[in-house]
């Protein structure tokens, strides 16, 4: 027994120094095995997009819920309509492009939530967006700390490409849009008098700016100033009485809108009712898509040409004596959407080209995140001369360059 007892305590003692060394051996093959995941994992996480099998990714950032969800499905149309035509002729670097769709509904901290995400992605190239200057400008700290290129195709106000040297936009300024407009208001429509109403936007109040000093250069006195606010819940009032003040004033001139096209009709509904009639300039808020403002009135849909008599406003594209490119994008946009573009439509197909052109420039390593985004920023600075903007960006709405403030 005791013999036995001895053997038995041999052989437990073998068979526990076996299970220990086999112990030991798993484990050092386990802590392998673990880290050759793990260094698999961090080469998949750098060279995840280098694959030619796999796509490149950029964003898109808009109004793609709420009352301007309309103007975020038209970035999303004309961007992947172009995205589309790039895929299909081979891609960038024999890769293809995929779009990344972001909601800011128009909202400057939604805005600025969504640019911490799409900075924090590390799929993410480069960005198109904010469709208004509101909502760019709040996001635009977030993309300079990430250090991503963006454009906006729609964002006028002068701040969003001044304050931030990786923000480019495919559009004028409204310092550029403010100028033309005073000098169109008097040297081509004769005007000396003119009358500034404005909302308290930054689209707004950069405009109203630039208007005033565009208006010092010229001999033409701005007589009368008036401001509202765009969220009031009476602004339809607020209109009524500038409309009502305005007919005891004999000097109002031309009437300058600095404001968006909902706030604008507000005040073309109110002067139209009133059965007084002046002159109304308005900026690119008042595009092709303004007289879908009024048809839910009942009384501007009995005379639907009274809200657009004696109604100017800019545009970045005219149709009728566009290019050639602008015929075709027009013809596609067409058979691809079942409904023919405005100009937002150009603009963002346009900046879609832009940020395209640049990519198959910057000579993506598709293995570092940071130095791909830089190479997408300097291609696109590099953009600097119509010479440069000539090979493949001359898009529907003309020729893009940059100038040194984007």
């Amino acid at each position: 027994m005791l013999r036995m007892g001895v053997v038995g305590g041999q052989q437990q003692w073998r068979c526990s120094q076996f299970v220990w060394s086999l112990t030991r051996a798993s484990f050092a093959r386990t802590w392998l095995a673990l880290l050759s995941v793990l260094l698999l994992f961090c080469w998949i996480a750098t060279a995840s997009y280098a694959d030619e099998t796999t796509p490149w990714h950029i964003a898109v950032a808009g109004p793609m819920s709420g009352d301007s969800a309309r103007l975020g499905q038209a970035m999303i149309d004309s961007v992947q309509m172009r995205l589309d035509e790039v895929n299909a002729a081979g891609g960038i670097q024999g890769s293809p492009v995929n779009l990344l769709v972001y909601d800011d509904q128009n909202s400057a901290e939604k805005a600025a939530e969504v640019a911490q995400e799409i900075g924090d992605d590390p799929r993410t190239l480069a960005v198109i967006g904010h469709r208004t200057s509101g909502a760019s400008i709040a996001a635009s700290p977030f993309y300079l700390q990430k250090e991503i290129a963006v454009i906006s195709g729609t964002a006028t106000a002068d701040i969003v490409t001044v304050a931030n040297p990786w923000y480019f936009r495919a559009t004028y300024n409204n310092s550029l849009q403010a100028e033309f407009i005073a000098n169109y208001m008097n040297r081509i429509l004769g005007f000396q008098t003119a009358t500034l109403v404005s909302s308290n936007s930054v689209y707004a109040n950069s405009l109203a700016r630039a208007f005033v000093e565009s208006t010092s250069k010229l001999p033409l006195e701005i007589t009368h100033q008036f401001s509202v606010d765009g969220n009031s819940e009476d602004l339809d009032l607020d209109m009524a009485d500038i409309v009502a003040e305005l007919t005891l004033l004999p000097d109002s001139g031309v009437v300058f809108l600095a404001m968006n096209a909902q706030e604008a009709a507000h005040f073309v509904r109110e002067m139209r009712l009133s059965g007084f009639v002046l002159p109304v300039f308005g900026p690119d808020s008042i595009n092709q898509q303004f007289p879908n403002l009024f048809e839910a009135d009942p009384v501007l849909k009995l005379r639907p040409g009274d809200f657009s008599d004696q109604t100017y406003a800019t545009t970045s594209m005219i149709w009728d004596v566009a290019n050639e490119n602008a015929v075709r994008f027009r013809s596609d946009f067409r058979d691809r959407v079942g409904q023919s573009p405005h100009s937002g439509n150009a603009l963002y197909y346009d900046t879609a080209s832009v940020v395209l052109a640049a990519m198959g420039n910057a000579e993506l390593t598709g293995t570092d995140l940071a130095a791909d985004r830089a190479a997408i920023r300097a291609a696109m600075a590099d953009m600097d001369t119509p010479l440069e903007a000539t090979d493949g960006i001359t898009g529907a709405t003309g020729q893009s360059h940059f100038k040194i403030l984007g």
